[in-house]
């Protein structure tokens, strides 16, 4: 488990595309040409450089008689002339970048002649390429599929080997003639190796010349990877061949070609990964360069990239139209620059661009694109946005002047003021990608906040850490973004993940922090990100997260499963508190986490009871007020000026409608000292002839509007009767407003006051 601490956090969101610099591989270290800044770009080729060729391959040869001995002698100069542009041949200790060539003959049965370890350099291929492709065999019989058969048992033996499993695997057929039914149909096995991703290259060496060899071998082979002795240079379509299926994309990434629809299409050296988990422009940034070696953020050279990443998000079963995304394009010192691999120098953005109308704005807070497909429209295109948020959309309240509701939790995620420890399962089950992408959605939460500590600004700030770190560590939203990719860099061995300890090590964490009288009033979070559920006896995490919730800390749970599996939300659910449970195929993580965290920071003082849509559900929607009973009578006047000295800005309690009316019913029915028939003060009274709900204080009262609960024959009209007190009917369920005089009708009354949230920092009681 990772532990991580925090308090206080952030907003932001979007999907990205990662990069990674080649199509090769990690260990490929093949020179990559650019072009000058000054000139217009293109997307990397695929490697050209033979003698950094790393594949194995089975040459499989053709000893019929139909070969003749003259063009077996051709095909042993062709095979060492594939080989001989510096390809190293075999294995060498400390240079992964080589070829181990294995030789299969066959006539009517196969012979292995060389296994896949036995050429340890160019000489000895050719060495022994010529002493056995001297003779043909004295039969007629020619059965390609005992050959390939033969190099399909070749391979599958290769892949034994650990240090080359995710090397490319080729079979190089010379044949000069095509036959076999049933057993000996060589269709099936072909396919076989294909379908296992085997590169099948085959060459139609046929002296009559009629076609039909070479198109009976096209069923055998891969596409495009089809040649024949006849053409004018067999030898450069083979390295070709070679070269091609030695760029490959790592598992999970997706390599360009020139046509999503044609599979088979020209393929560039770059690939593309979509992370479906939403992150700000930053966290995207660096979740790609985590995600694999010299990996950035996608870049958009042209239109046909553009569109061919439309088709690839199109069949991305997370994205949803309108589709948006980010990509690797930033603003700095005057210009637009495209990302590029580590060490290697930006690209500025030259003649295409593809802004979406109105932009670029010209505004130093964006400065990085996102794309993003018009609603109206299927077009996409780019549009700026600040390098932590999705957008730069206000938040929206109601207009006054269309009515009044009861106020809601603030939702500025910037003032967020909690404690928060996030607790990460880094076991082997998470996957790298996965921690990659934990990283990623974290830095995404909290990554627009102040982060340390700010005397001047008491409820925004972020603290964070882990465990080999105080809270005091990170001091900058640099240190953040750093601090939380540097420490899920890597899982660990280990299958073993025990969300028990986790939970223990963040009771701990928020034990010392609670010890910190300045925070006292902060609400404490556990935030889980897990890949499994285990455990049991001591290492069952349940008595932990009941003793966590029974001391008022919230525990927010996200499952982070690459197989959907229900047991594990059915597992972290009984763990997290109601309505906080996740998953990171949700289709909006981040706002769900985000919406659990403005939630769990609206809350009341001691002694508060705060508004919910529902009395009897504890868990319904909260409202941002609170309110709380005085069973001591006092006169409306008096009451008023209690609510305003009990709490800062309290006041006497209003109702907007009957939902609020009949919640407080249920609320003073369970107060002991209130009896019926139920009697208590509001907030409304009479004003230069118009009626008024009290507010906090220097805030304008609100007049009544259309919603009232007069009982009948109310209100009087008398102008000593200014003030309005709810009272139960005589032996009726119902109750109603009646105006009474502000000094002689003594009453218990409810007071009101706005929730401590993002709007509203409460200090201590005893401030």
């Amino acid at each position: 488990m990772k532990i991580f601490s925090v308090s206080f956090l952030l907003f932001g969101l979007q999907v990205a595309y990662c990069m990674p610099a080649r199509g090769d591989d990690a260990d490929d270290d093949i020179e990559t040409t650019t072009t000058s800044p000054i000139s217009n770009y293109m997307d990397r080729q695929c490697g050209e450089d033979l003698s950094n060729l790393w594949l194995d391959v089975v040459v499989v040869v053709d000893t019929s008689k139909g070969m003749t001995n003259q063009g077996l002698t051709k095909v042993a100069a062709n095979i060492a002339s594939v080989f001989s542009m510096g390809t190293r041949i075999g294995t060498q200790a400390g240079e992964p970048r080589t070829t181990r060539v294995a030789l299969v003959t066959y006539n009517q049965n196969a012979k292995i002649n060389a296994g896949l370890d036995v050429y340890q350099s160019l000489d000895d291929l050719y060495d022994d390429i010529f002493t056995v492709l001297h003779a043909v065999s004295s039969t007629d019989e020619s059965y390609l599929a005992k050959g390939i058969a033969a190099a399909e048992d070749l391979l599958h033996i290769a892949k034994q080997n650990v240090t080359r499993s995710h090397y490319k695997q080729v079979v190089i057929v010379y044949a000069s003639s095509y036959k076999g039914t049933g057993d000996l149909n060589p269709l099936p096995v072909a396919d076989r190796l294909k379908t296992a991703d085997v590169s099948i290259i085959t060459v139609a060496f046929n002296q009559d010349n009629d076609g039909a060899l070479l198109e009976d071998l096209a069923l055998v082979g891969s596409p495009n990877f089809n040649f024949a002795n006849t053409d004018s240079n067999p030898v450069g379509e083979i390295q070709g061949a070679l070269l091609q299926a030695n760029c490959f994309c790592p598992n999970g990434w997706t390599q360009y070609r020139t046509s999503y629809a044609y599979v088979d299409s020209y393929r560039f050296g770059v690939c593309i990964a979509p992370t479906v988990i939403p992150a700000v422009w930053r966290a995207a940034k660096l979740s790609c360069r985590n995600q694999w070696k010299n990996a950035y953020l996608l870049n958009e050279y042209d239109i046909n990239k553009h569109n061919y990443v439309l088709d690839v998000i199109q069949n991305t079963t997370a994205f949803t139209t309108p589709y948006q995304y980010h990509i690797g394009l930033s603003y700095s010192k005057g210009a637009w620059y495209w990302e590029q691999p580590d060490g290697q120098p930006l690209k500025q953005l030259q003649h295409w661009t593809n802004w979406n109308p109105g932009y670029p704005i010209s505004d130093s807070s964006l400065t990085v694109v996102t794309n993003l497909q018009l609603t109206s429209e299927m077009a996409t295109a780019a549009l700026v946005l600040p390098i932590h948020r999705l957008d730069d959309n206000p938040m929206t309240t109601p207009d006054p002047a269309m009515g009044y509701v009861d106020r809601e939790c603030g939702t500025n995620l910037t003032n967020l003021w909690l404690d928060v420890v996030v607790v990460v399962d880094n076991s082997h089950g998470m996957t790298k990608s996965g921690l990659t992408q934990v990283a990623s959605n974290i830095v995404t939460v909290f990554g627009e906040s102040r982060i340390g500590v700010q005397d001047d600004e008491p409820p925004q700030e972020l603290e964070w850490s882990p465990t080999v770190a105080n809270l005091d560590t990170y001091q900058s939203s640099d240190d953040f973004f750093d601090g939380v990719f540097s420490s899920l860099n890597s899982i660990s061995a280990t299958d073993e993940s025990y969300l028990a300890k986790g939970l223990a090590a963040a009771e701990q964490f928020l034990q010392d922090g609670a010890a910190t009288a300045k925070r006292a009033q902060y609400k404490q979070v556990v935030l889980v990100y897990a890949s499994s559920y285990k455990g049991a006896g001591d290492l069952d995490p349940l008595p932990v997260a009941d003793r966590l919730k029974t001391s008022g800390v919230a525990i927010v749970t996200l499952a982070f499963s690459q197989h959907n599996e229900g047991p594990l939300l059915k597992g972290l659910r009984s763990i997290g508190s109601p309505n906080y449970n996740y998953a990171n195929t949700d289709s909006h993580p981040v706002q769900e986490l985000q919406g659990a965290l403005v939630q769990i920071n609206c809350f009341c003082p001691d002694g508060w009871t705060q508004y919910r849509s529902s009395y009897s559900y504890v868990d319904s929607y909260r409202f941002g007020v609170c309110m709380a009973a005085t069973v001591i009578d006092a006169s409306w006047r008096a009451a008023q000026f209690s609510c305003r000295s009990q709490y800062t800005n309290a006041y006497l309690i209003n109702e907007y409608d009957l939902n609020k009316h009949n919640y407080i019913l249920d609320f003073l029915q369970n107060i002991t000292e209130f009896k019926k028939p139920y009697t208590y003060h509001l907030g409304l009274s009479y004003s230069k002839g118009t009626w008024n709900w009290e507010q906090p204080a220097g805030k304008p009262q609100k007049q009544l509007q259309q919603w009232s609960y007069w009982n009948p024959g109310y209100p009087k009209s008398d102008s000593t009767l200014t003030a309005v007190t709810n009272f139960e009917n005589q032996g009726e369920e119902s109750s109603g407003w009646q105006n009474v005089n502000v000094n002689k009708e003594s009453q218990f009354y409810l007071c009101e006051v706005a929730a401590c949230d993002t709007e509203n920092f409460c200090e201590p009681v005893d401030n």
